[in-house]
């Protein structure tokens, strides 16, 4: 129940030797490389400048960014069986090192190109498709749908179409009447009905003004010079040879997809490498060497010595000044799946108390009151159960399912106490499939349906303890601080006023004085 306690940490190491202690340092993962402080207007800070890796940053995260998508596209065409609770392999630390090579980068460039192709293709197929779609209401017209054969020297072919609420036949009639044409209806679907017409130059504006009252729209082929049936045969044709193009990638895919552990270990090493790279914009350097600032907690800070003293460098761990921002990490033993609640807060400042172990006991006793149910109680316990031993979690999904099994065992725990077995069932069953009208209370002490406000007292109970237990806390941290006259004055005066609403009760004169 307490915040750890840092060591500064600094760091003088010959530049060539940066990264080797970089990677020494995240290797330990215990140690927060903070950012090195510059003071410009100091003279001799004047020639210390911060390493400048954003270029070199950028350049791995396009790669990752890579390797990503083509991680993805690999994992359609895996066989590899994957289970629902499947877990990621374990490595070594140093063999990211060599995840990086060539044969995984040709890789993912040669997923990258197939991925580009295969897209090309699916646009084209959709295309053709579209160009089908589009010529098949034309399908039993042999003429040309475009070009010069659609002309002579006095006359053009038009092609168009009605909208199926358009008085088709009515206009064909008006426009032959009045104008030399040939019109034939091509084909009548639900779209509307399809045309084709002969018209002579000098009349054709005329007639496609009144076709066009009637919502006549015209359709132009501008790339077509055969037929439509021709034009679909061929466009069918061609998504022939496109399936047959991308089951060969598909393959290809297939084989490439053996290699899907490899791609998946070089995105981690990437990930990796920009972390190092981005641990490293936050050292200075001068001509000759490379300045590191950072935090270790004292329990480890013997260990980061011995990794320290194998490089040719100079250390420093000194107590943490007034005015530095000391990072938080907290020590919880038992309780500490508790700390991610008061993460999702605010962590405490360092030096000052941890409410962790306090805050965990509350809060199993206040979540399993709200709860209040064996059946729900079970079904948290065991799923959480079986989460941590078949997803094998680690870090804050370690701790909120551990933190939530204990929670469960509470739920059950009030269940029994106040009754709740998903809600009233044992009384329903014993009520509709048993025919006992008035079924024992399963409660052990009692049910808060029938008796809500003894329920409501219990709830205000346990909120006044947990504020007196807040204001204990309080009393502590100002007694630690050398404030024990504000402890007395402050938290002491609010105990003797709650004191007093209690004895209310009792005695009325002696509560009101208090």
């Amino acid at each position: 129940m307490a915040v750890s306690v840092m060591k500064k940490l600094s760091v003088i190491v010959p530049k060539k030797d940066t990264d080797r202690l970089i990677k020494r340092l995240m290797r330990l993962s215990c140690v927060e490389i903070a950012e090195f402080p510059l003071n410009e207007n100091d003279e001799s800070d004047r020639e210390i400048t911060k390493f400048d890796t954003d270029y070199d940053t950028s350049a791995i995260q396009r790669q990752l960014n890579g390797t990503k998508e083509a991680s993805v596209l690999l994992a359609r065409y895996s066989k590899k069986k994957k289970g629902l609770f499947s877990q990621k392999p374990e490595i070594d630390y140093d063999s990211l090192d060599n995840a990086i090579n060539p044969s995984s980068v040709e890789t993912v460039s040669r997923a990258k190109e197939i991925e580009a192709s295969l897209a090309a293709l699916r646009s084209e197929e959709n295309g053709l498709k579209d160009k089908i779609e589009s010529l098949s209401p034309w399908i039993e017209y042999e003429c040309p749908l475009g070009g010069d054969l659609m002309k002579t020297k006095t006359s053009s072919t038009i092609l168009g179409m009605f909208p199926p609420s358009a008085e088709s036949d009515k206009a064909i009639s008006e426009v032959s009447e009045k104008y030399a044409v040939e019109i034939e209806v091509v084909s009548a679907q639900t779209s509307g009905k399809f045309i084709s017409a002969v018209i002579f130059d000098s009349d054709i504006d005329d007639v496609l003004r009144t076709l066009a009252s009637y919502g006549f729209i015209r359709i132009n082929f501008d790339d077509g010079t055969s037929s439509a049936k021709y034009e679909t045969e061929k466009a069918l044709e061609r998504i022939k040879e496109i399936g047959v193009q991308r089951a060969f990638y598909d393959t290809e895919l297939t084989a490439l997809a053996e290699s899907e552990d490899e791609i998946n270990l070089m995105s981690d090493a990437q990930k990796v490498s920009i972390s190092r790279l981005e641990a490293k914009g936050r050292l200075a350097q001068t001509k000759s060497v490379a300045l590191l600032s950072g935090w270790v907690p004292e329990k480890v800070s013997g260990k980061v010595a011995e990794e320290l003293e194998k490089l040719d460098c100079a250390y420093e761990m000194s107590e943490p000044e007034p005015d530095d921002d000391v990072p938080v990490l907290l020590q919880n033993g038992a309780s500490s799946c508790f700390e991610p609640v008061i993460e999702l807060y605010s962590l405490p400042a360092y030096g000052t108390f941890d409410p962790t172990s306090i805050m965990s006991i509350f809060y199993t006793i206040i979540f399993g009151l709200m709860f209040a149910d064996v059946g729900y109680g079970v079904m948290l316990t065991i799923g959480c159960i079986l989460g941590l031993g078949l997803l094998k979690p680690r870090g804050s999904m370690k701790k909120f399912l551990t933190m939530f099994t204990i929670c469960g065992f509470s739920c059950i725990i009030m269940g029994i106490i106040f009754g709740g077995y998903f809600g009233d069932l044992p009384q329903a069953i014993m009520q509709n499939f048993f025919g006992i009208e008035n079924p024992p209370d399963t409660s052990l002490w009692f049910n808060p349906v029938n008796d809500p406000m003894t329920f409501l007292i219990v709830s205000i109970a346990v909120g006044a303890v947990h504020l007196l237990a807040a204001m204990g806390v309080k009393f502590y941290i100002l007694c630690r601080a050398g404030h024990v006259l504000d402890a007395i004055f402050d938290v002491g005066s609010w105990y003797i006023l709650f004191a007093g609403i209690g004895v209310v009760f009792i005695s009325q004169n002696i509560g009101l004085v208090l």
